[in-house]
């Protein structure tokens, strides 16, 4: 249907109408009156004021939207969920699942990825809570006393070091997360001219992105008696410098 001349439209499928009381677009390009209940998928501004919930949005600039499941550029100022979009530039966000490295609202998650230089390989890794948070910061520095009793002390760039927990399996069954073989695969990584080099994207619980080097010993605890197979976990501590 193209368009509708009624005042009360319950679903509509199809393009714009101008009229003030739609329950529910299926698929629209452009409203112009002030309550919908529901947009599907929208590919305009919408020229709306309460809009409850919208499940695909590439451009919104009205005032109240609870939820977006997906959006590319919101600017809207009031949003209880954002689950993904490329720019939020408003003030109140309750909740925000996904971002692009901006500083936006993000959800942590329980696990860190690891990418190869080449981009070759990239794997999650499961973490526990213990010694993982945003990175310590580290400064480089050589402090020496003087024969004079002073301090000779020589500083440098400031850097972030984690040193994470993996909780990780002989085998796994999602091919999104790494074995205890794909972990040791990239703490192997030494040669700075290889293909893929030592250089190691790391992308923490806020899905921010830093180059790493795996450092210092490889500690593997087996947990529980079996060593093969989905059911063999171990724990293996690891450090990461930000370089």
């Amino acid at each position: 249907m193209a368009s509708n001349s009624w005042g009360f439209v319950h679903a509509f499928l199809g393009d714009p109408v101008a009229k003030s009381s739609v329950h529910a677009f299926a698929h629209y390009s452009v409203t112009y009156r002030d309550l919908c209940h529901a947009y599907i998928t929208s590919y305009s501004d919408p020229q709306t004021s309460s809009i409850p919930a919208f499940l695909n949005a590439v451009v919104v600039s009205t005032s109240a939207q609870d939820a977006y499941v997906s959006g590319g550029n919101i600017t809207a100022s009031s949003r209880k969920a954002a689950f993904i979009g490329t720019s939020v530039v408003r003030s109140h966000l309750s909740v925000r699942f996904g971002g692009d490295g901006t500083g936006a609202i993000v959800a942590e998650r329980a696990y860190l990825e690891l990418e190869t230089s080449d981009a070759s390989v990239k794997k999650r890794f499961r973490v526990v809570a213990q010694n993982y948070d945003d990175g310590m910061l580290v400064k480089a520095e050589k402090l020496d006393r003087t024969i004079g009793g002073g301090i000779d002390h020589s500083v440098g760039a400031n850097y972030q070091e984690w040193n994470p927990i993996i909780k990780v399996r002989h085998t796994e069954e999602d091919t999104s997360y790494g074995t205890v073989d794909d972990l040791r695969y990239f703490y192997t990584l030494n040669n700075p001219n290889g293909t893929p080099s030592n250089n190691i994207t790391l992308y923490d619980h806020h899905n921010m992105n830093y180059t790493v080097h795996l450092v210092g010993p490889f500690k593997k605890q087996l947990l529980g008696a079996m060593t093969e197979g989905i059911y063999a976990w171990s724990i293996i501590s690891l450090k990461m410098v930000e370089v």
